[in-house]
């Protein structure tokens, strides 16, 4: 595995990868790495892409200053994971490399809906960070195909829009969530949780399952208020819980207002962690 640190020498290095004919496979990281991104990983090594993972904390998508301090940073740790998977490439930059002219404004794009629900609206300037950062990753790799996971679905939805947006020719596939044994989906944060909370949140998936399991027999408005009685139980305390379209995220009050895929999304604090999740509903 190549570990670099400077865009130069990334850039010269799949300049010689893309001579020989292979394709670029991008998962872009926060590291803390598990095996959510471990998925993304495999997927990218399973299509035969010549594999890159980037570890940044970017600043800028955080809007909780005590988050960007408390997020974990195990780089030994990370260092083997990617090497014992076969990654191809790490890459490790600087702030000074990501943004080589400063922290400036991202991609000017109108989000439209994207940009103001959900996790827009209860974590303010998180997506424009967001936006940010991958754009100049992807300036930065030039990836074939981008490797996003499911679980962060509105991420998924705006960096898709991202792409489409600038015309870019990448790929972006889209990645099942992993989930732990007891249903939680696997999160860096999940390190955060006791081992009791993160026991007992597995609360999450089995709300989402219930809710899955009644899609179709019950009302969306009574199922919502029932995963929210089911969900604010101590230590949890749920931020919100929606039904919505699959393709724009739109909060849905009826079924038949959409005829496409329906998600069932939500944000839970337990205790000071914030832990998202969705599924998709039944036909």
């Amino acid at each position: 595995m190549f570990l670099y640190k400077t865009v130069t020498a990334l850039q010269n290095h799949l300049q010689e990868r893309r001579k020989e004919g292979k394709a670029i496979g991008f998962v872009p990281t926060l590291g803390a790495l598990h095996r959510g991104h471990g998925s993304l990983i495999k997927a990218s090594l399973n299509k035969q892409c010549y594999t890159v993972v980037s570890i940044y904390v970017n600043p800028t998508q955080f809007n909780d200053v005590d988050d960007l301090a408390k997020y974990p940073r195990p780089l030994v740790r990370d260092l083997q994971f990617l090497f014992d998977l076969g990654c191809d490439v790490l890459f490790l930059p600087t702030d000074g490399e990501v943004y080589p002219d400063g922290r400036k404004a991202g991609p000017d794009l109108d989000l439209r809906h994207l940009g103001t629900t959900l996790e827009a609206a209860f974590r303010p300037g998180h997506f424009e960070g967001v936006l940010q950062v991958v754009d100049r990753l992807l300036n930065i790799v030039q990836p074939d195909i981008l490797f996003m996971g499911e679980k962060d679905l509105q991420q998924l939805l705006v960096i898709r829009k991202l792409i489409e947006s600038k015309k870019l020719s990448i790929e972006l596939e889209a990645v099942p969530t992993v989930r732990e044994e007891n249903g939680l989906a696997l999160s860096s944060r999940n390190e955060r949780l006791t081992a009791e909370h993160r026991a007992a949140a597995s609360l999450i998936y089995t709300t989402l399952s219930w809710v899955a399991e009644n899609f179709k027999s019950d009302k969306l408005e009574d199922l919502k208020s029932e995963a929210i009685a089911h969900l604010n139980q101590s230590p949890f305390r749920p931020e919100y819980f929606e039904f919505v379209r699959g393709d724009n995220l739109q909060i849905l009050s009826q079924k038949d207002e959409y005829q496409g895929v329906i998600y069932a999304v939500t944000a839970v604090w337990c205790t000071d962690i914030r832990l998202i999740d969705n599924m998709a509903m039944p036909d």
